[in-house]
C-alpha cells in the first residue's frame, strides 16, 4: 500500500509540492479545523472504516512508543507550547511531510497517519528527532523539530550545490536504487527549501538551545539529506 502510495504522489507524477495540507491551526468560522474537517469527514463516509483507522492508528502509535519512547507530558506539552499560534498548534506542510515520511512504515498506509490527534504528532517530532540523531546526523535532528519561521518553497538546487551532492556516496547509492529522475528533483527539492528557509530550535533540555534561530549549514544540508532519505 505505501509503495503504491508513494508512485501516486510521487513516483508516477510530475513533482512538486502540490499535495493538501491537513492543519490544526486553519479554522472556520465555526471553529473547526483541517483536521476536523477530514476525520469528521470519515465518520460520516463509513463509520466502520474510521473505527478501523482509529484502532490502527492507536495501535501503530504503541509501537512507535515502545521503540522511540517514552514520550514525557512535560515534554510533549513544551513541543506543543512551542509550536502554538494563538493557543493551536501551527502544523507546517512540509515539515509535516518530511516527518510522516519516517513514519509510513508503521502505519502501513497515510489515511491512518492522518488519524492521529495533535499529542500523537508531537511525539513523531519527538521519534523523528530521535531516529535521526541515533542515525549521527548533528544539523537535520534540528530542523525536522524546529518552529518553522519562514518557509520559502524551491525545487532546485545551484550548479555548485548539485556538484558537491553528486560527491556523497549516500547520495549516489539512492541513485542506484531508484533509478528515478523524479524522486532525485524531490532530493533537491527537500534542500533548495530547508536551505531558503527560517528555523528556531525547540529545545526543552538546553535553554542556551531553544527559541535560538538555526544556523542551517549547507555541506551539513547536503550530507544529511541523503541519509534521511535512506531511513525512509
Amino acid at each position: 500500500m505505501v509503495k503504491h502510495n508513494t508512485a501516486f504522489q510521487i513516483t508516477d507524477i510530475e513533482y512538486e509540492f502540490a499535495f493538501y495540507a491537513l492543519s490544526s491551526s486553519n479554522r472556520d468560522e465555526d471553529m473547526n479545523s483541517d483536521f476536523d474537517k477530514y476525520m469528521s469527514f470519515l465518520q460520516k463516509a463509513d463509520s466502520a472504516l474510521y473505527l478501523q483507522n482509529e484502532v490502527a492508528c492507536k495501535a501503530s502509535m504503541e509501537l512507535i512508543e515502545m521503540l522511540y519512547g517514552p514520550f514525557e507530558d512535560d515534554e510533549v506539552k513544551f513541543y506543543i507550547k512551542a509550536l502554538s499560534d494563538g493557543g493551536t498548534v501551527s502544523i507546517n506542510a512540509f515539515q509535516k511531510e518530511m516527518i510522516f515520511n519516517l513514519f509510513y512504515k508503521y502505519f502501513g498506509d497515510p489515511i491512518t497517519l492522518n488519524s492521529i490527534n495533535v499529542v500523537d504528532y508531537v511525539k513523531l517530532i519527538i521519534a523523528a528527532r530521535r531516529i535521526l540523531e541515533s542515525s549521527g546526523m548533528v544539523l537535520l535532528p534540528y530542523i525536522i523539530s524546529a518552529r518553522i519561521d519562514r518557509l520559502a518553497t524551491r525545487k532546485s538546487i545551484n550548479k555548485k550545490e548539485l556538484i558537491k551532492l553528486e560527491l556523497s556516496p549516500q547520495y549516489q547509492q539512492l541513485k542506484d536504487k531508484y533509478r528515478n529522475d523524479k524522486i532525485e528533483k524531490q532530493i533537491h527539492a527537500i534542500i533548495a527549501t530547508i536551505m531558503s528557509s527560517d528555523f528556531v530550535a525547540i529545545d526543552p533540555d538546553d535553554p542556551d538551545i531553544n527559541g535560538v534561530k538555526i544556523q542551517v549549514i549547507p555541506e551539513l544540508v547536503l550530507e544529511e539529506i541523503p541519509m534521511y532519505i535512506s531511513l525512509i
